[in-house]
């Protein structure tokens, strides 16, 4: 019961419920059931990220680190290592960030990959932490670079672009979960594709391609929108203000900065 709780209130953007919830669980559950602990361990980790406890996230790291390598499955050891390169980056050490990210991709290409296999997600995943390092750098081209190999990885994905036919995968903002596998899956393909388009849209703004930018953003915010996730709605969203307030229309960019704020407080987003 304390896991689904937790994994429920991290849907709902509850990170602080949820966090306790999973040490509860974690409690409960024996040294020795590694499995278990490292799927524990994965969703509280995130719980710290969204709520920005970076000792207890760190910690966990480490944790999970131990653990991935007990289990000595490459799919672990890349998950592990792509949130290692989220806290390094942010918490400033982009070098680290950029290592960490280009390990990920190293180890999901020599894993056996397909159209859907977790190697090719985890690459695509790479690819964008990496983006998002060099973008934090100030390496504008090489970033973008990265970011569109990711890109061009979900493209060849049958069905999991945000241009591909399919349902809504959620009705509204609210709840995220979702019991079918396979929708489960298109949902974090579509993810990276919007990160990944709202990264972009931060590159173009900056080598000064405001078009490009704002349709980077649009398409990010669009995805977004389409899988309920309110975090990834409040960036793109932000980003089009700060493309307003440089194109001198202060009225449309404080609408877009007061929308993305509320659209922040309501999740509790402290990042």
């Amino acid at each position: 019961y304390a896991r689904l709780a937790g994994e429920r209130a991290e849907t709902l953007y509850a990170h602080g419920e949820a966090a306790r919830y999973l040490s509860r669980a974690l409690e409960l559950t024996p040294e020795a059931n590694h499995a278990e602990r490292f799927a524990l361990l994965l969703t509280r980790e995130r719980a710290h990220h969204r709520l920005g406890n970076r000792d207890l996230q760190q910690q966990d790291l480490a944790t999970l680190q131990d653990l991935a390598r007990i289990l000595a499955d490459g799919g672990n050891r890349a998950e592990v290592v792509l949130r290692q390169s989220d806290y390094a980056r942010v918490t400033g050490d982009y070098a680290a960030a950029a290592h960490a990210a280009r390990t990920a991709v190293g180890l999901a290409r020599s894993q056996e990959r397909g159209p859907l296999s977790l190697a090719t997600y985890y690459e695509t995943a790479g690819y964008l932490r990496w983006g998002k390092a060099l973008l934090r750098r100030g390496d504008y081209h090489a970033a973008r670079a990265r970011l569109e190999q990711a890109l061009t990885l979900v493209a060849a994905r049958p069905g999991m672009s945000g241009n591909s036919p399919g349902p809504t995968l959620v009705a509204d903002d609210g709840d995220r979960s979702s019991t079918d596998p396979m929708e489960g899956t298109r949902r974090r393909w579509l993810q990276l594709e919007a990160n990944s388009h709202r990264c972009l849209g931060i590159v173009c703004w900056h080598l000064g391609d405001n078009a490009s930018a704002r349709s980077h953003y649009r398409q990010a915010l669009r995805i977004c929108r389409q899988i309920g996730d309110r975090r990834c709605q409040a960036t793109a969203i932000n980003g089009l203000g700060v493309i307003a307030w440089s194109e001198k229309s202060p009225a449309q960019a404080w609408a877009n900065f007061e929308q993305a704020l509320r659209i922040h407080e309501e999740i509790g987003d402290r990042r």
